[in-house]
């Protein structure tokens, strides 16, 4: 794990493969492109390209499964000055995860596979493998501790050979989160299990199954599972300014091992939501909100997020891996694709994403999303909350409360730093729950603390125990 401090912040940041239809139905109307929509494109991309210091970015739009816009802005490779182009490869990161899920559901249509079949089925040596399904895998609702967080360090992350038994094994005595099916966490150890998954059931190494699965058929030429080998039009991926190092894909596996262009995602998503890849009934169960506990349905269905962007429903997931982030968005009412790739850990494609969608409909900028609902608040967190607080503005902290890792990465020196800066806050004059949810195994929690004029966040990730594992404060106006 690395650690930060900051300006009101602690806290332990945890490495992430975050971590981004068109099954449309035959009433949808496709999105009317303005005659200057490739020229205002260049615009936004530009805008984000210098606002936000990307080196380089690459950006794809389809509509109607037509490209109507492919092409690289910036640069792929800052030494040596060399251009993004239409069909530059860059790490996907999570979007591995969308292809997964599409591997583990061909695998089904042909009953090679059974969703609902307990995991040690497939894979009798994983962690909790009597308690969970395929399908709690796929729909990341199985409480397993990610495996990521586990291995916060290069050593590991960039081994070329290194095993999924070693992978999972510091998270293998690690409780469940929840029941599983009750909750949505989003947790890598999902995705790395159903790489076990696919190659039991096929007989094939996943690397091979996807090709002979997804990418021949597909004609998906760029893309590769890892780094591609051989070929120039590759980018370099940058953590500041300084290039970073590249996760293997014995690591990453199914979670986030390729690489690709926005060419290939754009002939996916044609594919794919066109119905040629899978049937329409199987592709509308992947893309569709997932039920969990008490009614609540959960917006991560089968490696596909769902939600709605300017009044318009989205379909989407992005990637991040170190050097780069990526995202896949589709707009199945509008019959429109837009796939967007950078090659910097701190870009958000998010910006470009909405901007296209405003060239579509610039109604669409003037829509809020809806509010999510009110997260139900639990007492006994909140004054421990409260006492966390009060005991880091005190300089001290009872450390019986909090895990062995958090311990270590929360020394007395960084106690007392973070406390100079709090106390003289005093008593908040209000709390609010602000959100609660799960990442992994852990539950998290985020109030907004007010005190007068200031308010910041709080944040508690607390493991299946109760203990603390995570702890941050930071300026409310610093939150995402």
């Amino acid at each position: 794990m690395t650690r930060k401090c900051r300006s009101f912040a602690m806290q332990i940041v945890r490495s992430a493969l975050f971590l981004a239809a068109m099954c449309i139905p035959t009433a949808a109307q496709s999105a009317t492109v303005p005659a200057d929509f490739a020229a205002k494109v260049d615009a936004i991309v530009q805008r984000e390209l210098e606002r936000q210091r990307v080196p380089g970015i690459e950006v794809g739009i389809a509509v109607d499964g037509a490209v109507v816009l492919q092409r690289g802005y910036g640069t792929r490779d800052v030494r040596q000055s060399l251009p993004v182009d239409d069909r530059t490869v860059f790490a996907l990161g999570s979007i591995t995860k969308t292809f997964t899920a599409a591997a583990v559901m061909k695998l089904v249509a042909e009953h090679r596979l059974d969703l609902d079949a307990p995991l040690q089925t497939y894979v009798p040596d994983a962690p909790h493998a009597r308690e969970l399904t395929v399908r709690s895998l796929v729909t990341q609702t199985s409480g397993l501790a990610d495996y990521v967080d586990a291995h916060d360090g290069l050593a590991v992350a960039t081994q070329t050979d290194v095993l999924p038994a070693k992978l999972v094994a510091s998270i293998s005595e690690e409780a469940l989160g929840f029941v599983p099916g009750t909750h949505f966490a989003y947790s890598n150890t999902n995705y790395l299990l159903l790489t076990a998954v696919v190659e039991r059931a096929s007989g094939l190494a996943f690397s091979d199954y996807l090709r002979r699965g997804i990418v021949e058929p597909l004609h998906l030429s760029s893309l590769s599972y890892g780094r591609p080998e051989s070929g120039s039009d590759v980018a370099v991926g940058y953590t500041r300014a300084f290039p970073a190092p590249v996760w293997s894909a014995a690591f990453s596996r199914g979670a986030g091992a390729l690489w690709g262009s926005v060419a290939d995602l754009l002939l996916l998503d044609e594919a794919f939501f066109g119905g040629r890849f899978l049937s329409t009934e199987t592709v509308r169960t992947m893309t569709s909100k997932q039920p969990l506990r008490d009614g609540v349905l959960s917006e991560y269905a089968f490696g596909w997020f769902v939600s709605e962007l300017g009044g318009h429903k989205q379909l989407w997931h992005n990637g991040g891996v170190p050097g780069f982030s990526a995202r896949n968005a589709v707009f199945p009412d509008d019959r429109l694709a837009v796939v967007v790739l950078g090659n910097s850990s701190t870009f958000d494609e998010e910006p470009i994403v909405r901007g296209v969608l405003g060239l579509i409909d610039p109604a669409s900028t003037l829509r809020e999303s809806p509010e999510p609902p009110a997260p139900v608040d639990d007492p006994a967190v909140t004054a421990l909350a409260r006492s966390v607080l009060a005991s880091v503005q005190s300089g001290t902290i009872d450390r019986t409360a909090y895990t062995a890792e958090a311990n270590a990465a929360f020394t007395d020196a960084v106690i007392r730093s973070v406390g100079v800066q709090l106390a003289p806050l005093g008593t908040p004059s209000g709390m609010a729950l602000l959100y609660r949810g799960y990442t992994g195994n852990l539950e998290q929690f985020v109030y907004r603390l007010s005190f007068g004029r200031l308010a910041v966040l709080e944040r508690l990730d607390l493991d299946p125990s109760r203990k603390i594992a995570g702890l941050l404060f930071r300026p409310a106006q610093d939150a995402p």
